[in-house]
C-alpha cells in the first residue's frame, strides 16, 4: 500500500484510440529505505463508452461496495437508474450522502460519463428516475452554476428542485452523519486513503466531546436544544461505529487505519479511539461504536 505518493500515474483514451489491452509497468523508490518496487497492470479501452445492461438480479448498491476492488465505470449510469426504483431512493437528499459521494468521484476519475447522466436526466419520463439523477448531478455540479442552463421542461424543473433539498455538503466538522457518508462514499468508489484520513481527522478534532451527550441527557430539566458539543460526541460515536465496521469488512480500510495510528502527530486520545476500532468486533447494527 503506497499512502503518501509524490505522485499518480492516471490513463485515459481519446476517440480513435485503438481498442484492447494496455500494459503498463510503474516502479516506485521508498525515499527513506532506497529500496524500489515495480507493478504492472493491464488496462483494457473497449470498443465504446456506453452504458452496460444492469445484471439480471443484480443489486443496486452492490456496485458501490466493492467498486474500488472491480472498477465498472460504465456500469454507474444503469445502476443509478435501478437504484432510483427501489424504496430507500425515496428518502430525502441528506439521507444519501454515500450515494453523493460515490457519484461525485466516479464523475470525477471518468468525466466521459457527464454527458451520459445529463442526457439520461434530459430524456427519461420516469419519475423517480428523473429525481436521482436530478439529486446526483445537483450535488456533483453544485459548484458550476451554469450546469443545466440548457435543460427544459420536466428536466429543468426536477434539477431545480433538487437543488433546493437539504444536501450533506462536506465539512471538517460535519454536523450530520450524511456528511460521514459522503467520505465513506468517496472510498468506496476510489479506494483512496484520503477518505479515511479525513474520518481519522474528525475523530481527533471531537475526541475531547466524548460524554457530552451524556451529560445532556442528565440535564434536568433537559433542554429541548441539543447543544454543539453534544452533537459532536454524536457524530465522533458515528464515525468511530463506522470505521469499525469497514475495517472488519475491508482490510484495505484496515491498513489504513494501522498507519495513521502509526504515523502523523494524532493525539493520544485520538490514537486510542482508532486503536479501539481495530480491536473491536461489530456484533449486530445496534452493537455500541468502539471505545478504547
Amino acid at each position: 500500500i503506497l499512502l503518501f505518493p509524490s505522485g499518480i500515474v492516471s490513463f485515459s483514451s481519446d476517440p480513435g484510440d485503438p481498442p484492447g489491452e494496455y500494459r503498463f509497468e510503474v516502479t516506485v523508490r521508498d525515499h527513506v529505505s532506497g529500496t524500489t518496487a515495480t507493478k504492472s497492470a493491464t488496462v483494457r479501452v473497449g470498443e465504446t463508452n456506453a452504458p452496460l445492461p444492469q445484471p439480471k438480479n443484480g443489486d443496486a448498491l452492490a456496485l458501490l461496495s466493492d467498486y474500488y476492488q472491480h472498477p465498472r465505470p460504465r456500469l454507474a449510469l444503469p445502476t443509478l437508474t435501478a437504484f432510483s426504483h427501489t424504496p430507500y431512493a425515496l428518502k430525502k437528499a441528506d439521507a444519501h450522502g454515500a450515494l453523493l459521494g460515490f457519484y461525485e468521484q466516479v464523475l470525477a476519475d471518468n468525466p466521459w460519463l457527464l454527458p451520459q447522466f445529463r442526457e439520461r436526466l434530459a430524456t427519461t419520463t420516469d419519475l423517480d428516475e428523473r429525481r436521482a439523477f436530478a439529486l446526483v448531478l445537483a450535488y456533483t455540479q453544485r459548484n458550476d452554476p451554469k450546469f443545466g442552463d440548457d435543460l427544459t421542461g420536466a428536466a429543468s424543473a426536477a434539477l431545480g428542485a433538487a437543488r433546493k433539498e437539504p444536501m450533506p455538503f462536506p465539512s471538517a466538522e460535519p454536523t450530520a452523519g450524511g456528511q460521514l457518508d459522503l467520505l465513506w462514499g468517496r472510498f468506496f468508489a476510489s479506494g483512496r486513503f484520503e477518505p479515511i484520513a479525513d474520518l481519522a481527522a474528525i475523530v481527533q478534532r471531537y475526541a475531547p466531546y466524548r460524554g457530552k451527550l451524556e451529560e445532556f441527557k442528565r440535564r434536568s430539566p433537559m433542554s429541548k436544544n441539543v447543544p454543539p458539543e453534544a452533537t459532536k460526541d454524536v457524530i465522533l460515536g458515528s464515525a468511530l461505529w463506522s470505521l469499525g465496521s469497514n475495517a472488519h469488512q475491508h482490510p484495505l480500510v484496515r491498513s489504513y487505519l494501522l498507519a495513521l495510528i502509526q504515523t502523523g502527530d494524532r493525539t493520544p486520545e485520538a490514537k486510542a479511539a482508532l486503536q479501539a476500532t481495530l480491536d473491536w468486533t461489530p456484533r449486530s447494527p445496534a452493537s455500541p461504536s468502539p471505545r478504547p
